[in-house]
């Protein structure tokens, strides 16, 4: 296969239409569905979307990803059961999804399909979505809470729920909250948490099973940098990568080798060097990110959530399978997460409404890739720099089974030029610098099949054409 450059040394127009993968920089789970925002900061969603969770501007479930409607600037998302937000470059936060309880924050309980700014709120950096409640920290380390209020989740020692935000009086340099089922989690600055809500299970850790309307600080936990909350169990990661559990352990969500709740923090087995925790609001299993780039799982796995290649419940961790070079964890009710540190994000667990994002309905024990994931199209034509006269690109042999090899004739033009391999799924699977007169593609784990490659110069496409791939 050759590309010409056109033999002449003016700029010249080349007309050509493709999806160039970008990553993806956050995601998130709901009870049946998949958030992620991209390094464009646009958010893409796919699973259920019964009640506009997706913010597709449509109802409909979608088993492979589809950007969320209308807004851009997104550089973080979060999602509670059936409800989802977006926090903006500008720290204004955006929610859209089921709204029964006012857990959106627009003043209503009016479900919203796209979405729609969340009223009174500046400077947020950080949101978690509970079952049917909410909470945000801001920039000065206050907390603020909206939505059902029936079991005291929202602190304010009431049980009346709000549909707008308010700030949680009592609480001062907090750094990141969880939003449980029925209970909340705060993380203080001085490395303390404070719990408050339902506590039927132990899930606030203060040795009782009596709610909370207010918050009360968790004895015996000191120097901890994160929190997670489940179902009706609570996650503290400490500084020196042990994590801690308590409440609800019928599914071993505590990860202590038995199913006996605790009320108190109680040491997960077998882990250390731990980086980061989650846990969701409707979930009973548990992720862990080590400092090797894997990831562990524990609790419930009845539909292959711990990503182990079984659906048999752990009543301590075990490795994920086949994951390495994770940078980002979450958990869904009963699927799970995983963020490549090539931006890939790979799915696990239940596919019932398409939350795993494979475009295929069973349920997956095994980490499987989200496919379409942050594409972008450029745009049909563009002005492309003067390119030196005679200049010819040769790729060969095409097709090949093992390695091609990139050809071009004129040394003076690899001033900036780079190769990028897309597969027909509008997926990034290679990008290297040309650097040479002659470079060679390496098979590797690539899948037999059609790519497109294409040769950019700073920045800008200047030559196109496919690539074919044989056993």
């Amino acid at each position: 296969m050759k590309l010409h450059f056109l033999k002449t040394t003016v700029a010249i127009t080349l007309f050509v239409t493709f999806s160039l993968s970008l990553k993806a920089q956050k995601v998130a789970a709901g009870l049946q569905y998949s958030l992620a925002v991209c390094n464009t900061n646009a958010v893409w969603a796919w699973g259920e979307n019964s009640s506009g969770e997706l913010g597709d501007s449509t109802t409909a479930p979608k088993n492979t990803a589809v950007r969320v409607s209308g807004q851009q600037g997104f550089k973080a998302v979060a999602a509670g059961s059936s409800h989802s937000f977006g926090i903006k470059n500008d720290s204004t936060l955006w929610a859209w999804g089921y709204n029964g309880y006012g857990q959106l924050g627009d003043g209503s309980n009016f479900e919203r399909h796209s979405p729609v700014p969340v009223i009174g709120l500046t400077g947020i950096v950080m949101v978690s979505g509970g079952n049917f409640h909410s909470l945000a920290v801001s920039n000065d380390g206050s907390v603020w809470v909206w939505g059902d209020n029936t079991n005291g989740e929202l602190g304010d020692g009431k049980i009346v729920g709000r549909k707008t935000p308010i700030k949680l009086s009592g609480l001062t340099g907090i750094t990141a909250v969880a939003a449980g089922n029925n209970h909340s989690l705060a993380l203080q600055d001085d490395s303390t948490v404070w719990a408050w809500g339902g506590n039927d299970y132990g899930q606030l850790g203060d040795s009782s099973i009596f709610e909370k309307h207010s918050p009360v600080k968790i004895s015996g936990l000191s120097g901890i940098i994160a929190v997670a909350a489940g179902q009706f169990y609570s996650l503290a990661l400490k500084f020196d990568g042990t994590v801690w559990a308590w409440g609800d352990n019928t599914y071993s969500q505590l990860g202590d080798s038995n199913i006996t709740q605790s009320h108190i923090p109680i040491k997960v087995n077998g882990l250390s060097g731990i980086l980061s925790i989650s846990a969701a609001c409707r979930g009973k299993h548990s992720l862990a990110l080590k400092d090797n780039s894997t990831v562990w799982a524990w609790g419930n796995n009845n539909s292959g959530q711990l990503g182990d290649s079984s659906t048999i419940e752990r009543v301590m961790p075990v490795q994920v399978r086949g994951l390495t070079g994770i940078v980002e964890v979450v958990v869904g009710n009963e699927h799970s997460l995983a963020v490549k540190n090539n931006g890939t994000v790979w799915a696990f667990g239940n596919n019932g409404s398409g939350q795993l994002g494979d475009g295929m309905p069973s349920f997956e024990s095994t980490p499987v890739k989200v496919i379409g994931l942050c594409p972008v199209t450029l745009p049909t034509s563009m002005i492309v720099k003067t390119i030196k006269k005679n200049t010819v690109i040769n790729i060969y042999p095409n097709p090949f089974t093992s390695k091609a090899t990139i050809e071009i004739n004129e040394a003076s033009t690899l001033q900036h030029l780079e190769c990028i391999l897309v597969d027909m799924l509008g997926q990034e699977v290679r990008k290297f610098a040309l650097t040479n007169t002659q470079t060679e593609i390496q098979r590797d784990d690539l899948s037999q099949g059609i790519y497109m490659i294409h040769i950019i110069q700073d920045n800008k496409v200047i030559a196109t054409d496919k690539l074919v791939i044989t056993d």
